[in-house]
């Protein structure tokens, strides 16, 4: 004889439970104490293997989550390695023709612009077109439509690489500043003469303040680059530095 086990529906567990508090209930009234014991059992069961189905599905789904996530990575991982490939190829190439220059002028020859020209042909660097000034630029001595000039050809995967690394840059409108940057007496003063401090004996109500992170000149002349501020309602009024950057910082914030 054969058994075949058929898991049981979300709704037959709960007409199930349904039927398990009915029995108890019966039970109860009768003081059949073993069969109100084992009605309480069912509906323990039930609710476990409710409980059971609910965390079976969240981990099916989360299971499902991360073999989409992996698919995505391993896509990513994939046309991270072809770009890098094609990097790699386009550097290769570049590499080959600074060497071969290199060598040329470590062994004492000569290599002239004709020279040149055809080494980055033969590595693939130049390529060759009919020469138009609208597109080449004035070239002394070629005849527009007839002789043929190299050019630079075009390296699409190390300039989609360079174009990733501006876009993954700072964002516009957003510069570099240090993580932390301490106040003395005199800087909190400095923000007071600008956005006031309540008092009116002092520099008056607060107001609106305007802090900006660019170049100011001091009254001797010099620039200084850093973190300003200025009051919201008169910041064409200039305003005071309240901490100078360094100068790598500066560079930073300039490249």
């Amino acid at each position: 004889m054969q058994t075949i086990n058929n898991r049981m529906t979300e709704t037959q567990i709960a007409d199930l439970f349904s039927l398990a508090v009915q029995l108890q209930v019966k039970a109860e009234e009768s003081e059949d104490r073993d069969t109100a014991i084992l009605a309480y059992s069912i509906q323990n069961a039930c609710s476990n293997l409710t409980e059971s189905r609910r965390e079976f599905w969240a981990a099916d789904a989360t299971i499902n989550n991360l073999e989409l996530k992996l698919t995505d990575t391993a896509v990513q991982l994939a046309n991270a390695e072809s770009k890098c490939m094609e990097l790699a190829a386009e550097n290769a190439v570049k590499h080959e023709f600074i060497k071969t220059c290199f060598r040329a002028a470590a062994d004492g020859a000569s290599m002239d612009g004709d020279d040149i020209q055809k080494l980055g042909e033969r590595l693939g660097l130049f390529g060759r077109e009919i020469y138009q000034p609208v597109l080449h630029g004035y070239i002394c001595g070629h005849e527009a439509g007839e002789d043929t000039v190299y050019v630079m050809k075009k390296t699409p995967a190390t300039d989609a690489f360079l174009a990733e690394v501006r876009a993954s840059a700072i964002p516009e409108g957003y510069v570099l500043v240090p993580q932390q940057i301490f106040l003395e007496p005199s800087d909190i003063e400095s923000i007071c003469s600008q956005c006031g401090d309540g008092h009116e004996s002092g520099y008056g109500d607060f107001t609106d303040g305007l802090l900006w992170v660019g170049n100011i000149q001091r009254d001797d002349g010099n620039i200084v680059h850093g973190l300003h501020i200025s009051s919201a309602d008169y910041s064409e009024e200039g305003g005071v530095t309240v901490c100078e950057f360094a100068a790598q910082l500066r560079k930073g914030v300039q490249s």
